[in-house]
């Protein structure tokens, strides 16, 4: 896998941080991957 490097603002991280103290990502990197993949999957259903 590629890295990319994200700036977020101070509110976004800590919500980050609220989700994977939730358990329900292991980590940021899984986060932002479901993320994309789950906005993709829309896109690639349009004609």
């Amino acid at each position: 896998m590629e890295n990319i490097i994200i700036s977020l603002p101070h509110s976004l991280r800590v919500y980050v941080e609220e989700q994977l103290q939730l358990g329900s990502y292991k980590n940021a990197s899984e986060y932002f991957l479901l993320l994309v993949q789950q906005y993709q999957q829309p896109q690639t259903k349009q004609p």
